[in-house]
């Protein structure tokens, strides 16, 4: 299965469901750690912005360029039309919308563009190393015409909705690839009663006892299994 045909398959998916039901059904539809991102991070956008309830893709793109030669510009608002730079998309190739922040801190808003707005363009990156199944990319806008989201008010859980609901896709997944792994569907019965950290220690112990099954999910499992672990020591670190 590649990028396209996940959407395809995820779109199929019925809209209605809660984020953890949804990360659960996106994520029991493949193996592959890139896919798996996805279904945890579109149900963890769908938690964030109570906005978004529809069947399409959306990136969510905060990323602008540190580089301090040939800087790109970020992004700016004059006259109600959105200019600059977003340096990360992901799944750019497929993308529905993009979520974009414009501004820092109280005074930011949080834009959304159509994929398919004129005065976009999205430029794909080559040679990915991580996550390399899915695509992405860079989004240029020059006065692009964007719709304000009403309600921000959940966004600063955006950074523990995203490992909350990858890891839930990755149990999903699990479930449905791997039954004899009794230790994923034990784990999903529990979540609700479980904290952010107690999960992440739990979805430690089942990476642990996948490598010692010798357990590879999809074709890129060596480059991006550290997906799974990159969020730990922050949620470990917070506590």
């Amino acid at each position: 299965m590649n990028e396209a045909q996940y959407h395809t398959a995820w779109k199929a998916l019925d809209n209605s469901l809660d984020p953890k039901n949804l990360a659960l059904e996106a994520g029991a539809l493949t193996v592959e750690p890139s896919f798996i991102f996805i279904a945890g991070y579109q149900a963890a956008i769908r938690a964030t912005f109570p906005e978004i309830t529809h069947n399409k893709w959306v990136a969510y793109a905060v990323s602008e360029d540190r580089n301090p030669e040939n800087c790109r510009p970020g992004v700016k608002i004059n006259l109600n039309r959105l200019s600059g730079f977003k340096t990360w998309v992901a799944m750019s190739a497929v993308v529905d919308q993009l979520i974009i922040k414009a501004g820092t801190g109280a005074e930011a808003k949080y834009l959304l563009v159509e994929r398919e707005n004129p005065a976009l363009v999205i430029t794909h990156k080559e040679n990915v190393s991580f996550l390399a199944a899915m695509s992405q990319g860079v989004v240029e806008f020059n006065e692009a015409e964007f719709t304000e989201l009403k309600d921000a008010s959940l966004v600063k859980q955006f950074a523990k909705n995203e490992p909350l609901y990858i890891y839930l896709a990755l149990l999903g997944s699990l479930k449905a690839n791997y039954p004899a792994l009794t230790s994923s569907t034990q784990l999903i019965e529990q979540s609700d009663n479980l904290s952010l950290i107690d999960l992440d220690q739990r979805i430690q112990n089942i990476l642990e006892a996948l490598a010692l099954e010798k357990i590879s999910l999809g074709n890129n499992w060596n480059t991006d299994k550290r997906l799974f672990s990159m969020y730990s020591k922050g949620i470990q670190t917070r506590a």
